[in-house]
């Protein structure tokens, strides 16, 4: 009877067709000699989506367009040992999604799902099937559950509209026309997006739950190439839920003005010459950027999946971090809380499954004390506290929403500065590095003229850190000297343990991406970090060949 309200509640055609499907497959479906699936989720997303790009004051590009795509998950086997977790990233394993007709009737959304449930039971059972033999004869240590099942949840929010469209082209056309002030700047284009909807999740669990959707990313970007043939590129970005959520449009405008003026500091700026090893500070931007890309990554207590090779090895995957494990200074906290009262698009009431969010502190006194977990269990934990975040069709992982970094104790910039120049003394210099800003490796080689072959900076498998781009030596009597060309020369998650001081929090909304955990979803991630002062770095110059610079000046550059 409850479970016959909780339907009755949605009155909804297309979640009745969802739900009627799944009975049927969860029920019916098998093969000969084989399991039928233990569980079974339909995941449908209803979104009308807007994409405006703009350069130097025009449109370009406008279109807008609404989607729906169903996707599914087929577990076979059972929670200790289940289909998957393992296969090759290309084969099906039991999740896929696909596109649907824009006015498909409950019918063909029953049909779209009975072909999507068919094609992976049977890529389940034959993932299971090879899992199972990779196994024998291995002296692994025992490993966690590969499923760990909840109770079924039923929610239902109201789905978000589309802003106005001239709204956005407005804010397109304005920002990409401060770069006509820029000619040096070789390329810009501003790009506006919005999507609105909601998202339907149905398991064999009894979850029936109805998210809103809705995301505004407004970007201004622009390259610049300095008298060596390097590139840099900049930006100015804001990712909000909706229209109105945004700053005015004189102050992303300013925003915009000053990214163009940091490429031109940047490419008039001398390079790097020397090895710099010492002090370093991480303020604004990219001290929130610091802990997103050397932190992030390890706040997920999903485990990798454990790869087929094109040979038939088997890659284990690795492990999350275990618990009571120091990554931060003493007295250091990490707090995520998905559920916050401020209108984020990283906030949500339920995750990617379906379960209630919750917040969880995962850092406190700087050892781990939790992870962010989904239904994957991990050999420390085995139960989801509402953070599996993910694209339709594929496995869930657990991921970040909304992230407060705290540290044990907030200094004076000028006591910050104070303290880094003393430090540097030690290693004989006068002065010490101070880090504004980081390259985003989303815009690396956008414009370039040499973009197949273009020299990718920062990052690579000796660091999880990208390369500076707005950085100064800063002296004693506040001088400050602009340098470029400098690559990280290895940082990773044991760098913020060298943190020896922190001021003030500074926050900002962005889109993260999942890959690295077997997933291809970017999701949107609100960080809230503290500048920072670390006692030892080095960054050394970069070295590589520039690419071919074009033959012509840019016509914006004529009579200079």
């Amino acid at each position: 009877m409850i479970y016959l309200l909780a339907t009755l509640a949605f009155a909804d055609p297309t979640v009745d067709a969802l739900e009627a499907e799944l009975e049927r497959n969860i029920t019916k479906l098998e093969l000969e000699d084989a399991d039928s699936p233990y569980f079974l989720a339909y995941q449908l997303s209803e979104r009308e989506r807007i994409n405006i790009t703009a350069t130097l004051g025009g449109v370009v590009r406008e279109w807008r367009s609404p989607s729906r795509r169903l996707g599914v998950h087929v577990r076979v086997g059972d929670p200790e040992v289940d289909s998957s977790h393992f296969g090759s990233r290309w084969d099906d394993r039991g999740f896929d999604s696909r596109g649907l007709g824009i006015q498909a009737s409950p019918t063909e959304i029953r049909r779209a799902g009975w072909l999507l449930a068919d094609a992976q039971y049977k890529a389940a059972v034959e993932n299971l099937s090879r899992k199972i033999a990779s196994r024998r004869g291995r002296l692994d240590m025992k490993r966690p559950p590969d499923f760990a099942p909840t109770e079924g949840v039923q929610f239902k929010g109201e789905t978000k509209t589309l802003p106005s469209e001239e709204n956005l082209a407005q804010v397109c056309r304005e920002l990409s026309a401060v770069f006509l002030k820029h000619p040096d700047v070789a390329w810009s284009e501003a790009q506006c997006s919005a999507s609105a909807g909601r998202k339907v999740i149905v398991d064999s669990s009894d979850t029936r739950v109805v998210l809103p959707t809705a995301e505004t990313s407004i970007y201004a970007a622009g390259s610049i190439r300095a008298e060596d043939g390097t590139y840099a590129w900049d930006h100015a970005s804001w990712l909000v839920s909706e229209i109105e959520h945004l700053p005015s449009l004189e102050e992303m405008k300013a925003e915009t003005e000053a990214a163009a003026q940091r490429l031109e500091a940047w490419a008039a700026a001398p390079a790097l010459e020397d090895e710099y090893a010492g002090p370093v500070i991480f303020s604004g931007s990219a001290a929130v950027d610091l802990f997103a890309q050397l932190l992030l990554p390890a706040l997920s207590g999903t485990p990798e999946m454990d790869e087929l090779g094109f040979t038939g090895e088997v890659e284990k995957g690795k492990d999350p971090l275990r618990l009571k494990r120091r990554i931060l200074p003493t007295g250091w906290s990490v707090v995520d809380n998905p559920v916050s009262d401020d209108p984020l698009p990283s906030s949500f009431t339920h995750d990617d499954a379906g379960v209630e969010a919750s917040e969880v502190t995962v850092v406190e006194d700087g050892l781990v004390r939790n992870l962010l977990m989904s239904r994957i269990p991990n050999k420390d934990g085995s139960e989801t506290n509402g953070h599996a975040r993910g694209g339709l069709g594929e496995e869930l992982t657990g991921q970040p929403s909304n992230v407060r970094v705290q540290a044990a104790k907030e200094v004076s910039w000028k006591k910050m500065v104070k303290q880094g120049l003393a430090m540097a003394a030690s290693y004989d210099l006068d002065h010490v590095l101070l880090v504004r800003s980081l390259r985003d490796e989303g815009l690396e080689g956008e414009g370039s003229p040499g973009f197949f072959s273009m020299i990718v900076f920062g990052g690579g498998e000796e660091s999880a850190l990208m390369a500076p781009l707005d950085v100064v030596r800063l002296y004693k009597d506040g001088r400050e000297e602009r340098i470029r060309g400098l690559e990280v020369g290895g940082a990773d998650l044991r760098t913020l343990r060298d943190v020896v001081a922190a001021g003030a929090n500074s926050q900002k909304t962005f889109y993260y991406d999942t890959s690295d955990n077997f997933g291809s979803e970017s999701v949107p991630v609100t960080l809230s970090a503290p500048d920072v002062l670390i006692g030892e770095m080095v960054f050394v110059p970069h070295e590589g060949t520039a690419p071919e610079p074009p033959r012509l000046k840019s016509p914006l550059q004529a009579g200079k």
